[in-house]
């Protein structure tokens, strides 16, 4: 009798956590498209000449980056904690690019006189859209 309850309550825990996959599943396929739609305006705008729409795109870019990094699980307070942990996902020089334009954004929301010329902005963008690239595969 007792060993029955037991699995009967196995039973229902498993339909309760399959339930809860299925929707977690779900739910975690959802945010990809949404990734690409807004990936696809960031390219359109990054076509622009226009500095303060290149320099809008890089630090959208770097935020759907980011978002992209949460989404995928990976651990960390911030988004250079995560970018740290995030190694075995790219290879070197791409990695590298990723930082280098991280870095370029911190400074451009972070330092007054900070510039950076359009195409130095644009490869920036152009860095930061293929590490999204890569982890949406």
């Amino acid at each position: 009798m007792l060993e029955q309850l037991f699995l009967a309550i196995a039973a229902i825990l498993a339909l309760i956590l399959s339930i809860i996959g299925i929707k977690l599943s779900k739910h975690s396929k959802k945010w990809k498209p949404l990734v690409f739609k807004k990936l696809i305006e960031l390219d359109s705008i990054s076509k622009s000449d226009d500095p303060y729409k290149i320099k809008h795109a890089l630090i959208e870019a770097d935020k759907l980056l980011d978002h992209v990094m949460k989404m995928k699980g990976m651990k960390g307070t911030d988004m250079g904690s995560r970018l740290k942990l995030s190694k075995k996902y790219f290879e070197w020089n791409t990695y590298n690019s990723i930082w280098e334009a991280h870095k370029m954004r911190n400074r451009l929301v972070h330092e007054v006189e900070m510039q950076g010329s359009v195409s130095e902005i644009k490869k920036y963008y152009k860095d930061l859209g293929k590490g999204i690239r890569i982890l949406l595969k």
